[in-house]
């Protein structure tokens, strides 16, 4: 571990946690974004690894943020064990729903999927755990975005704008504004095919116990499964669990 100390390890370390956390990548592509060499890039990442902090696909081996991370971003948001108090209601979901519950936290400028209670039946539709979920076409994101100030939605959804991933995916503030102030009526987000074509999500938000939207809960899968006639009991149901979940962290 000689080689991890010093100011200069520190600094390569961030700017490794930063490119797989905002856009991740094989080996090569890790290492060309932050400027090593890939047999010093791998040993940082071996590090990373052991601590969690981040994984590698083994499908496409690609890195991406671990679940290490959660823990961290509980120490930022005051030491709330957020896994603890999602728990039982996410179960609650799957089993009233028979579909995926999904659990996202922000860190920073970044949404990451940190646990997911997948669904039973045979076609399952989300995003998996450790994967960054995007701001402006998700259930979990949007569903955040509606619990912000307007001006800081606004910042962070320009920010962090994806590219059209569907045809109805929200590219521009103007086009997604009125999906957020919807959210912000009815309590509940709605991804309609804007993520992936034929995945349906409504997520809500958890505010943390300073009162900050920092956690999201969802349900997801095949639009088949979850029609638009069904959003409103649906996410009327995340939102009284996503309720209950700030009420356990001491929130109101």
């Amino acid at each position: 571990m000689k080689d991890l100390s010093g100011v200069q390890a520190v600094d390569r370390v961030a700017a490794l946690l930063r490119v797989v956390s905002t856009a991740g990548g094989t080996l090569a592509e890790t290492a060309r974004a932050t400027e090593l060499s890939e047999a010093t890039a791998l040993r940082y990442l071996t590090a990373l690894e052991h601590y969690s902090l981040v994984e590698r696909d083994p499908g496409t081996r690609a890195y991406r943020v671990g679940p290490g991370l959660l823990e961290l971003a509980n120490g930022w948001a005051g030491g709330e064990d957020v896994l603890a108090a999602a728990e039982p209601g996410m179960r609650r979901l799957l089993e009233e729903f028979g579909e995926t519950v999904n659990l996202g936290v922000r860190a920073g400028e970044t949404l990451i999927v940190v646990h997911a209670l997948e669904s039973p039946r045979p076609i399952r539709k989300g995003a998996a755990v450790g994967e960054r979920d995007h701001w402006n076409c998700t259930a979990l994101g949007k569903a955040l975005l509606a619990a912000m100030p307007e001006a800081a939605a606004k910042a962070l959804a320009e920010s962090a704008m994806s590219e059209r991933l569907t045809e109805h995916t929200r590219t521009t503030w103007t086009a997604l504004l009125g999906d957020l102030r919807t959210a912000r009526e009815t309590g509940y987000a709605v991804d309609d095919e804007e993520s992936s074509l034929g995945l349906r999500c409504i997520g809500a938000a958890i505010t943390d116990r300073s009162g900050a939207p920092r956690y999201a809960i969802s349900v997801s899968g095949p639009g088949d499964r979850l029609p638009a006639e069904q959003d409103s009991v649906i996410g009327e149901r995340v939102a009284a669990e996503a309720a209950a979940v700030a009420v356990r962290l001491g929130g109101r």
